[in-house]
């Protein structure tokens, strides 16, 4: 197997020409899927968990839920440019259901959500995380 030569950050940067500040269709796709797949997790987990779960044993009548994630992030970070932080900032939700029931039903729905959903508690709340390597030959 070959492998590909190990390039520093700042030499990254220059040669796939990446500047200091990036649209989302300029980041290279490892970077665009981790963006993604941070987003996906919280708004299907808000999305799915709302519709599928909460409001029927709720009771609540819920036609269509959506959720809107973004946050930011600057992917230097992750390709180690000191003094560049590789975490996400500034991560918002916006939760939007559409029900005919009254408004008191719906945000009891939208607290239970708050309370229960795994991944927005994982996200907001100090967790305990085992993380183990294992080197194969």
């Amino acid at each position: 197997m070959i492998k590909p030569p190990m390039r520093k950050p700042v030499a990254l940067m220059k040669q796939t020409g990446m500047r200091s500040e990036l649209t989302d269709d300029q980041l290279p796709p490892v970077l665009r899927v981790r963006q993604l797949c941070c987003w996906a997790l919280l708004a299907g987990c808000a999305a799915v968990f709302i519709r599928d779960t909460l409001a029927p044993q709720l009771g609540v009548c819920v036609e269509s839920v959506r959720a809107d994630v973004k946050c930011k992030t600057d992917c230097r970070g992750l390709l180690g440019v000191p003094g560049i932080p590789p975490d996400l900032q500034n991560l918002e939700i916006s939760v939007h259901i559409q029900s005919p029931d009254p408004k008191d039903k719906v945000q009891a729905l939208y607290r239970t959500w708050l309370a229960r959903c795994p991944v927005y508690l994982a996200l907001t709340k100090p967790l305990s995380i085992k993380v183990t390597l294992t080197k194969t030959a």
